[in-house]
């Protein structure tokens, strides 16, 4: 990332992750099956609107952008039973947030992703 949003919002983060958009790193946990564990930082699987413009439900920034994550960081368990469905599980340190904040409690999350076509 560049520009003023970083600089605005990402001020309390460590400096070198500042204009870290996305960066995970994944281990396949299965020969036979799509099921892997992931770490880093991830993009959000909440919310309308992503950093890739196919992927946004709006053309223009929407009310329910403001309250919805562009990444998290934290570890992702994902299983891909077949080309259209993906169903994860995720440990993560909170929306928009690169480390733990003390004395908060890391989060919890699901997603069951399904599309129309292959990807």
């Amino acid at each position: 990332m560049a520009g003023t949003y970083p600089q605005a919002n990402l001020v309390h983060e460590p400096t070198l992750l500042r204009n870290v958009f996305e960066a995970h790193v994944g281990i396949r946990l299965s020969r036979n099956k799509a099921i892997w564990l992931d770490a880093g930082i991830l993009p959000s699987h909440i919310g309308m609107e992503s950093a890739l413009g196919m992927d946004n439900w709006t053309l223009t920034r929407s009310l329910n952008a403001e309250n919805s994550p562009y990444y998290l960081s934290g570890v992702q368990v994902s299983w891909d039973p077949s080309e259209k469905l993906k169903i994860a599980a995720l440990y993560v340190n909170g929306w928009q947030r690169m480390r733990r904040v003390q004395n908060n409690t890391p989060c919890f999350g699901t997603q069951v992703h399904w599309t129309r076509t292959k990807e």
